[in-house]
């Protein structure tokens, strides 16, 4: 109803093409840790800090040289007729420095 009292026309829905609204699947991050033996973690989560923070423990629990990490986003593709996750370019990496033993981290894939 209009500040007259009127009522407005109701206003059209979307084209019967697109069929319903559908909301798009919310953004999640990926992240997983190798150890020198090739043992794994990994983990998914909706946050990108938290991702970033479980990967950081995974790699202190892996004080292996050759211990690698990384952290992606995905988002479900629905539209796909079996429903898959789609996953970004590698966000960010860590491993361990050979010669300190620390966490080194580093820059993601550039696309």
């Amino acid at each position: 109803m209009n500040t007259n009292g009127k009522h407005l026309p109701a206003a059209p829905g979307p084209p019967a093409l697109l069929g319903m609204p559908r909301h798009d699947s919310p953004l999640m991050y990926v992240w997983e840790a190798v150890d020198g033996q090739g043992r794994k973690q990994s983990g998914v989560t909706g946050f990108r800090h938290r991702a970033t923070l479980d990967l950081f423990q995974a790699m202190r629990d892996m004080p292996d040289p050759g211990a690698k990490g990384t952290l992606r986003a995905a988002m479900l593709n629905t539209f796909a007729r079996q429903p898959v996750y789609v996953y970004t370019p590698v966000l960010m990496r860590l491993c361990r420095d050979d010669v300190t033993g620390g966490i080194r981290v580093e820059g993601g894939d550039l696309r």
